[in-house]
């Protein structure tokens, strides 16, 4: 009996795991020691002030040349399973990504996510991630991501 639980146990574990975005793990304050890494994640009442239909979301922004080449390949491993990408390349890099990730599942959330790389000739450049989860338009989406803009500045 005690092995059947176990092996129950794992498999649970096994499916909540494959479930999980690879970009998550940067939410999981690994790097916000880092004092040039800004990290902030808003949940709940608080995210629905934001919006009415948004119950996550994650910021992330940091310095391309330090966190750069991992993120896109946490971004790259996740849009595998994305229902609509749009990925954009410069000088071989990845530059910018938008990934939509829908749930079949009636009344859940979907997850957005958006990527981009900003390159300065003066500063070293950066990059901002967005997790977004929750029931949203395309214009709810980007009026939130450009209202971070604004205030990233």
């Amino acid at each position: 009996m005690r092995r059947i639980l176990l092996t129950i146990a794992m498999a649970i574990c096994a499916v909540a795991m494959q479930a999980q975005l690879s970009i998550e793990q940067i939410f999981n304050a690994a790097w916000a020691s880092d004092p040039n890494v800004t990290e902030a994640v808003v949940t709940g009442k608080a995210a629905r002030k934001i919006n009415s239909r948004l119950e996550r979301l994650a910021f992330f922004k940091a310095d391309a040349a330090v966190y750069g080449e991992r993120v896109c390949k946490l971004i790259l491993a996740d849009a595998h399973n994305a229902s609509g990408r749009d990925l954009r390349y410069s000088d071989g890099k990845l530059s910018y990504a938008y990934l939509a990730l829908n749930n079949p599942q009636p009344n859940s959330l979907n997850t957005y996510l958006y990527f981009v790389e900003s390159r300065r000739k003066t500063q070293s450049s950066t990059i901002m991630v967005v997790l977004l989860e929750g029931k949203l338009s395309a214009k709810e989406q980007a009026k939130i991501i450009e209202s971070l803009k604004k205030n990233k500045k």
